[in-house]
């Protein structure tokens, strides 16, 4: 975890509910790694806050005008969760689609 970008993690009475972390080169590529949310507490939009999180994180690091690319790789059958956030499939035979995201730094 020391040479992670970006981290967020979501607690609920001191215990961690959930966790997301980026990784990358901090310029123009960055890789989403580690979404996670316990299981009880999934379905009520965490997951999706911890990766808007990360977003936001690379629109304010990143200069603007440039373009960035975000990718991630999605657990088998969780990649409509990424497509509603934006991110699009580059289908895999073997496990869940690779995913990627263009962004333009404003």
């Amino acid at each position: 975890m020391a040479h992670q970008l970006y981290s967020v993690t979501a607690y609920l009475n001191k215990e961690i509910i959930g966790i997301a972390r980026l990784l990358g080169d901090s310029s123009i590529f960055f890789y989403i790694n580690d979404v996670w949310v316990l299981p009880e507490y999934q379905g009520k939009g965490l997951g999706k806050t911890l990766v808007e999180w990360l977003i936001k994180h690379i629109k304010k690091s990143c200069l603007p005008g440039t373009s960035v690319s975000i990718c991630l790789m999605s657990a088998k059958g969780k990649e409509g969760f990424y497509e509603k956030l934006g991110f699009k499939q580059r289908p895999h035979d073997w496990e869940g689609a690779g995913m990627e995201m263009e962004l333009d730094i404003e």
